[in-house]
Protein backbone atom coordinates (compact mmCIF):
# COMPACT_ATOMS: atom_id res chain seq x y z
CA UNK A 1 0.00 0.00 0.00
CA UNK A 2 2.74 2.37 0.51
CA UNK A 3 5.40 4.31 -1.62
CA UNK A 4 9.58 3.95 -1.73
CA UNK A 5 9.55 6.87 -0.09
CA UNK A 6 7.10 5.72 3.24
CA UNK A 7 8.49 4.51 6.44
CA UNK A 8 7.08 2.98 9.06
CA UNK A 9 8.33 2.14 12.69
CA UNK A 10 7.53 0.86 15.91
CA UNK A 11 7.47 3.47 18.76
CA UNK A 12 6.52 1.33 21.55
CA UNK A 13 3.94 -1.52 22.48
CA UNK A 14 1.45 -1.46 19.99
CA UNK A 15 2.53 2.42 18.71
CA UNK A 16 3.58 2.87 15.21
CA UNK A 17 4.41 6.09 13.19
CA UNK A 18 3.93 6.07 9.50
CA UNK A 19 5.85 8.74 7.53
CA UNK A 20 4.14 9.98 4.68
CA UNK A 21 6.78 12.48 2.60
CA UNK A 22 5.25 15.13 -0.10
CA UNK A 23 1.83 13.75 0.78
CA UNK A 24 -1.14 15.83 0.93
CA UNK A 25 -3.61 15.97 4.03
CA UNK A 26 -6.50 14.40 2.54
CA UNK A 27 -4.06 11.50 1.06
CA UNK A 28 -2.74 11.23 4.09
CA UNK A 29 -6.86 10.63 5.50
CA UNK A 30 -7.66 7.95 2.83
CA UNK A 31 -4.42 5.88 3.46
CA UNK A 32 -5.42 5.90 7.29
CA UNK A 33 -8.75 5.58 6.75
CA UNK A 34 -8.23 2.78 4.92
CA UNK A 35 -5.64 0.96 7.01
CA UNK A 36 -7.98 1.24 9.63
CA UNK A 37 -11.15 -0.22 7.75
CA UNK A 38 -8.90 -2.91 6.39
CA UNK A 39 -8.03 -3.84 9.81
CA UNK A 40 -11.64 -3.31 10.97
CA UNK A 41 -12.74 -6.93 10.21
CA UNK A 42 -9.61 -8.48 10.14
CA UNK A 43 -9.68 -11.81 12.36
CA UNK A 44 -7.00 -13.39 13.73
CA UNK A 45 -6.87 -17.20 14.90
CA UNK A 46 -5.67 -17.38 18.19
CA UNK A 47 -4.86 -20.82 18.22
CA UNK A 48 -7.21 -22.14 20.99
CA UNK A 49 -10.49 -22.14 18.63
CA UNK A 50 -11.09 -18.58 19.38
CA UNK A 51 -11.09 -15.54 16.55
CA UNK A 52 -9.43 -12.44 17.76
CA UNK A 53 -10.81 -8.67 16.12
CA UNK A 54 -8.29 -6.07 16.02
CA UNK A 55 -9.08 -2.14 15.54
CA UNK A 56 -6.50 0.88 14.93
CA UNK A 57 -6.82 4.52 16.42
CA UNK A 58 -4.98 6.86 14.11
CA UNK A 59 -3.30 10.45 15.20
CA UNK A 60 -2.64 11.66 11.73
CA UNK A 61 -0.49 14.69 11.79
CA UNK A 62 0.07 17.39 9.15
CA UNK A 63 2.95 19.96 8.87
CA UNK A 64 3.21 21.84 5.88
CA UNK A 65 7.09 22.77 5.43
CA UNK A 66 6.99 25.67 3.23
CA UNK A 67 4.51 27.40 5.54
CA UNK A 68 5.80 26.27 8.78
CA UNK A 69 9.95 25.31 7.97
CA UNK A 70 11.92 23.39 9.95
CA UNK A 71 15.01 24.89 11.76
CA UNK A 72 15.49 21.74 14.21
CA UNK A 73 14.67 18.57 12.92
CA UNK A 74 15.39 16.65 16.26
CA UNK A 75 12.61 19.63 17.88
CA UNK A 76 10.45 18.91 14.68
CA UNK A 77 9.79 15.22 15.15
CA UNK A 78 9.27 15.77 18.97
CA UNK A 79 6.39 18.44 17.94
CA UNK A 80 4.80 15.71 15.18
CA UNK A 81 5.43 13.18 17.82
CA UNK A 82 3.45 14.90 20.58
CA UNK A 83 0.66 16.26 18.12
CA UNK A 84 0.29 12.55 16.71
CA UNK A 85 -0.38 11.72 20.18
CA UNK A 86 -2.45 14.37 20.94
CA UNK A 87 -4.77 12.97 18.27
CA UNK A 88 -4.27 9.35 18.84
CA UNK A 89 -5.81 10.36 22.75
CA UNK A 90 -8.75 11.91 20.93
CA UNK A 91 -9.21 9.10 18.40
CA UNK A 92 -8.81 6.48 21.77
CA UNK A 93 -11.17 8.81 23.82
CA UNK A 94 -13.94 9.10 21.39
CA UNK A 95 -14.33 5.14 21.37
CA UNK A 96 -10.90 4.18 19.28
CA UNK A 97 -11.54 2.83 15.95
CA UNK A 98 -11.01 6.20 14.03
CA UNK A 99 -8.85 8.22 12.31
CA UNK A 100 -8.10 11.90 14.12
CA UNK A 101 -6.23 14.81 12.17
CA UNK A 102 -4.05 17.25 13.71
CA UNK A 103 -2.07 19.73 12.51
CA UNK A 104 0.91 21.17 12.96
CA UNK A 105 0.59 24.88 12.52
CA UNK A 106 4.05 26.41 14.12
CA UNK A 107 7.22 25.81 15.20
CA UNK A 108 7.69 26.47 18.83
CA UNK A 109 11.30 27.54 19.34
Amino acid sequence: MLRRTDLIARLDGARFALLLPACSESKGQEIAERMRSDTEFMEIDDGRGANLFASLSIGLTTWNPQNYPAINMEQLAGQVKSTALQGLRRAAEAGGNRVTVSRLTAMLV
